[in-house]
């Protein structure tokens, strides 16, 4: 039995182990990247559903007041209300950002909910600005919540 490392030995070690602790490090800083990317997108579908939802409950509150002569406190009014301008200043971002992190279609429906709330926006009818706004916003959770399952490969 041969207890002496040898120049063969010695090469062929490394001509095994440098290639795989190569590919182990490669493999490992691969899926820690799409790992990263899938959590940033996930986020990115996350908030942007959380500020059409946040249109959404805005524009119930004042179907309600308007319509249905709902009571609410000043306090939810004024929070629906600061909910609404920041949800809009999410999304009005997305215009600019979203190409980068949402699918095309989400991106193309967050564009186009935005042009549509421009509009919507400068109807002097409070009661038909928020029924235009969250129908527009309800239409477009719908296309987010469909894509966002597709684009993160989610059943």
């Amino acid at each position: 039995m041969d207890e002496y490392i040898t120049i063969d030995k010695i090469i062929t070690s490394l001509i095994v182990a440098i290639p795989t602790a190569w590919l182990s490090v490669h493999f490992a800083l691969k899926k820690y990247r799409t790992e990263k990317w899938w959590d940033t997108k996930l986020t990115c579908y996350l908030n942007t559903i959380d500020a059409l939802n946040n249109l959404i409950v805005y524009c119930d509150c004042v179907i309600d007041i308007e319509f249905e002569e709902v009571n609410y406190t000043e306090d939810q009014i004024k929070l629906n209300e600061s909910n609404y301008h920041e949800a809009r200043s999410h999304l009005q971002a997305q215009v600019n950002l979203g190409g980068l992190l949402l699918s095309k279609v989400s991106h193309d429906a967050i564009v186009e909910l935005n042009n549509e709330l421009f509009t919507a926006e400068r109807e002097c009818n409070l009661g038909k600005r928020a029924a235009d706004t969250r129908e527009i916003a309800e239409y477009c959770v719908g296309v987010m919540v469909f894509n966002a399952k597709k684009d993160l490969g989610v059943k």
